[in-house]
C-alpha cells in the first residue's frame, strides 16, 4: 500500500539554471584562491548533491585538505542523496581522523541505514547517539530514528522509542503510522489515530490521507468517514491531492456517489483538478445527473481542453 507524503525537489524546479550558476561559481573560487576553503567547499558539495552530480562533489570533497566537520557531514548528506553506501565509509573516515558525528550527520546516516534497511548499521548509529548523548528530546533525531527502525522492519523498537519519547507531535505520530502501512497493518493505524486524538493531538492532512488509504484497504470505509471526512471538513487548506485520496478512498469501496460530490466540491472551491483521475471517478458513474455533467466539463475548462468539454456536453445531450 502507498503510504502519503509529500515533498518537491528544488532542483527539480529549478535546473539547469541553477546548476550553471553554480559551476560559475566553482570557477570563480580558483580565481580568489578559495578552492580548499572548506566552507565554500562544503557548499558546493552541497550544491552537486542536491543536483545529483556526485561525480564533482567528490572532486570538491577530494581538493579540501583540511576536512572537518563542515565538510565531512556536506559529503555524508549528498551521499545519501546519491551512492547510499558510501555515506557509512565516509562517517568511518571522519572518525579514524579523530572527528566526532554530529546530530545532523545522524539523521543523515539514519536515513541512509533506511534506505537500505541495514539495520546492524542503523543500531550501530543509534549506540553512537546514547554513548554521546545525541538526540536525547530531540524531535527530529528521534523521528528519523523511528523511520529507521520501521523500514529495516524492527517496528517493536520503533515503537518503544516512541514511547519513551517526552513529547509526541504529529510528526512522530505520522512516522509511526507511515511505517504501519507500509507493512500492511491497516488495523493498527486505525488504532494509532484513535489514540493519537485521545492525546489531543490534531491530525494533519497526512495523518488523514493515510488514514483514508487505511480505510479503503480494510474495506471500513464507512468507519472511515466518520473519522477522516469530519477532520477533512476541519481543514482550512486543501488541494487536488488530497481531494484525489478522497476520491480513490470512496472508489476503492465502491461509494461512487460519495467521490463524485468530493469532486463536485473540488471543482466548486476553484481547486484545478486533475482532468485524467476525474475522468475515471466521471466514468464510474452509473446515473450521471446535470451537476456532475457540468462539473466534469468544468474540469476540462479549468485546463484549457475545449474538444473535451464540447464533446462531454454533445454526450450529456444525447
Amino acid at each position: 500500500m502507498l503510504a502519503f507524503s509529500l515533498g518537491v525537489s528544488k532542483a527539480t524546479v529549478f535546473w539547469p539554471f541553477h546548476l550553471e550558476f553554480g559551476r560559475g561559481v566553482h570557477a570563480d573560487t580558483f580565481k580568489f584562491g578559495l578552492r580548499m576553503n572548506p566552507y565554500v567547499g562544503s557548499s558546493l558539495i552541497g550544491l552537486y548533491s542536491e543536483y545529483g552530480d556526485m561525480r564533482d562533489a567528490c572532486k570538491v570533497f577530494e581538493e579540501i585538505a583540511d576536512r572537518d566537520v563542515v565538510v565531512y557531514p556536506s559529503m555524508i548528506t549528498g551521499y545519501v542523496q546519491g551512492g547510499v553506501y558510501k555515506a557509512f565509509d565516509a562517517a568511518r573516515n571522519m572518525q579514524e581522523e579523530g572527528l566526532d558525528l554530529s546530530r545532523v550527520t545522524l539523521v543523515s546516516l539514519l536515513l541512509a541505514a533506511a534506505q537500505l534497511q541495514a539495520l546492524k548499521e542503523g543500531r550501530m548509529i543509534h549506540g553512537y547517539a546514547v554513548r554521546r548523548g545525541i538526540g536525547c528530546g530531540d524531535e527530529v533525531f528521534e523521528t528519523s530514528l523511528m523511520d529507521m527502525y520501521i523500514k529495516c522492519r524492527d517496528p517493536r523498537t520503533a515503537t518503544c522509542l516512541f514511547g519513551m519519547m517526552n513529547k509526541r507531535t504529529v510528526g512522530s505520530w505520522n512516522a509511526l503510522i507511515v511505517g504501519h502501512l507500509q507493512m500492511g497493518q491497516p488495523l493498527e493505524v486505525l488504532e494509532l489515530i484513535g489514540l493519537m486524538m485521545r492525546e489531543s493531538i490534531r491530525p494533519d492532512l497526512i495523518t488523514l490521507a493515510n488514514g483514508i488509504l487505511c480505510c479503503a484497504d480494510l474495506k471500513t470505509l464507512q468507519e472511515g468517514k466518520i473519522q477522516a471526512r469530519v477532520l477533512f471538513d476541519e481543514m482550512e487548506k486543501r488541494d487536488v491531492t488530497f481531494y484525489n485520496v478522497m476520491m480513490a478512498g470512496y472508489l476503492q469501496n465502491e461509494f461512487v456517489c460519495e467521490a463524485i460530490e468530493a469532486f463536485i466540491e473540488m471543482v466548486g472551491a476553484d481547486i484545478k483538478p486533475n482532468v485524467a483521475y476525474a475522468r475515471h471517478v466521471f466514468s464510474r458513474i452509473r446515473y450521471r445527473d446535470l451537476l456532475s455533467w457540468t462539473s466534469m466539463m468544468k474540469g476540462y475548462v479549468y485546463h484549457g481542453n475545449a474538444g473535451e468539454e464540447i464533446f462531454l456536453f454533445r454526450m450529456m445531450k444525447r
